[in-house]
């Protein structure tokens, strides 16, 4: 017979299957318990209130983590813990706000992305007939050896050709990687993504000047497991 779980502090009531420990349950429902240790029951980190509810007796491994105090309250550890029956629970570690550091100083550094744009306009269409940058374009898709991302942007241009005045080329490390069609060089994005073992960052950033647009962080999934990257 499955359990109730219910969280006032989050209005979420969590269905409970026998047999399971509270830590996996809640993981599972998309609540952050801190856990280092994996929830082998050695950190004595994933402390849940239990206001409701009747308490389980601690286990001999909560007896050792825990102060007779919190036993008292009564506190337990959600991966010792198996509910046995319906429970009102408050996750102190888990309502309070994440602070992720997203923003920093560095130093001046040259800023050379691998990505960039170029417009390029038909010979007697743009502001310019010089036929040039065309020509080197086509000797850089070009050879005895098409390869199948070549043969597409060769198919690009030839459509090009006949409806378009202007087109843009995006080129990595020195290579046309893509066409577009008109003038979208104001529009060059990278994205930085910064993995740690308990938080993740990622950065929108402006690959013509290097400037941050915006940022976005959150609790590393893998944290489920553990704050040590193997045990996941």
């Amino acid at each position: 017979m499955s359990h109730k779980i219910s969280i006032p502090a989050t209005g979420q009531v969590i269905t409970a299957e026998p047999g399971r420990n509270l830590r996996e349950i809640l993981s599972e429902a998309g609540l952050f318990l801190e856990s280092p240790c994996g929830g082998a029951g050695k950190c004595g980190k994933c402390r849940v209130e239990i206001s409701g509810g009747r308490p389980p007796e601690p286990t001999a491994g909560e007896k050792a983590l825990l102060s007779a105090e919190d036993l008292a309250r009564p506190v337990r550890l959600a991966c010792l813990l198996a509910p046995d029956g319906d429970l009102t629970i408050s996750l102190p570690q888990a309502e309070k706000e994440a602070r992720i550091l997203s923003s920093g100083r560095s130093r001046a550094a040259v800023f050379e992305p691998p990505l960039t744009k170029t417009l390029l306009a038909w010979p007697g269409r743009g502001p310019s007939d010089d036929s040039r940058p065309l020509e080197r374009l086509f000797a850089d898709l070009s050879g005895a050896e098409i390869p199948a991302e070549n043969l597409k942007l060769l198919n690009f241009l030839a459509d090009a050709g006949e409806k378009a005045d202007h087109f843009t080329v995006l080129w990595a490390e020195g290579r046309p990687r893509s066409l577009e069609n008109g003038d979208t060089t104001a529009h060059l994005y990278g994205l930085a993504v910064d993995i740690g073992t308990t938080t993740i960052v990622a950065s929108l950033v402006d690959l013509r000047d290097g400037r941050e647009l915006g940022a976005r962080s959150l609790i590393n999934p893998q944290t489920r497991q553990g704050l040590d990257v193997l045990s996941a």
